[in-house]
C-alpha cells in the first residue's frame, strides 16, 4: 500500500472511518497516520464488496470500482468536514504482488511500460508507477481523477473516477 497525499480533515473524520472498519482489522491499526487509517478503511471497503478473498483478487473491476467509489467518498467526507476549503490530495496504491489498483486525485502520478530482453527467453516485462518520473525514459502522466489497475498479465485500465474506460 501506498499513499501520497492527505486527507486534510483526517481529525474530523478519524471517528467516523474507524467506526466503519470491523473491529478484528481496526486492531490491527497501530499508528495515528491517515494513511494506515486509509490502508484498512479500503480494506474493510475491499472485503465486504468482495473484491478481495484472503488478500486474493477476486476481481480487478470490482476493485477499481470499491477503489474509485471509496476516493469520491473521502473527497466529500473531507469537503464536508472542513469549515473552509478542504482539498485531499488522494494518491493510492495497492498490490498483493500480482495485481494493482491506483488512483490519482490532484497529485501527478506516471507510468511507464519497459521491456528488458533475457537472452534466450522471453523478455521481462513491468509497468511502473511513480509520483514522478524517476529517470528520462517516456514517462506518462496518468490523468487526474483517474483509477487504474494492472492485470498480472501486465494489463492496464485506466478509467476517469466516474468509470469512463481508456485501456492501454
Amino acid at each position: 500500500f501506498m499513499h501520497n497525499g492527505t486527507l486534510t480533515a483526517l481529525e474530523q473524520l478519524r471517528t467516523q472511518l474507524l467506526r466503519e472498519v470491523d473491529p478484528a482489522l481496526r486492531s490491527l491499526i497501530l499508528g495515528e497516520t491517515d494513511s494506515e487509517l486509509m490502508f484498512y478503511w479500503l480494506m474493510q471497503r475491499m472485503i465486504e464488496a468482495r473484491a478481495l478473498d484472503q488478500g486474493s483478487c477476486k476481481s480487478l473491476a470490482k476493485m477499481r470500482r470499491v477503489l474509485a467509489d471509496s476516493i469520491l467518498v473521502l473527497d466529500a467526507r473531507n469537503q464536508a468536514a472542513s469549515d473552509r476549503v478542504s482539498i485531499a490530495r488522494l494518491n493510492f496504491v495497492l498490490t498483493n504482488g500480482s495485481v494493482l489498483v491506483a488512483t490519482r486525485m490532484r497529485n501527478s502520478l506516471h507510468r511507464l511500460r519497459v521491456e528488458y530482453p533475457r537472452p534466450g527467453k522471453h523478455p521481462h516485462r513491468a509497468i511502473s508507477i511513480a509520483s514522478e518520473p524517476t529517470d528520462d525514459r517516456p514517462w506518462m502522466e496518468i490523468p487526474d481523477a483517474s483509477v487504474l489497475s494492472i492485470s498480472s498479465r501486465l494489463e492496464l485500465v485506466i478509467q476517469s473516477l466516474d468509470c469512463e474506460d481508456a485501456t492501454d
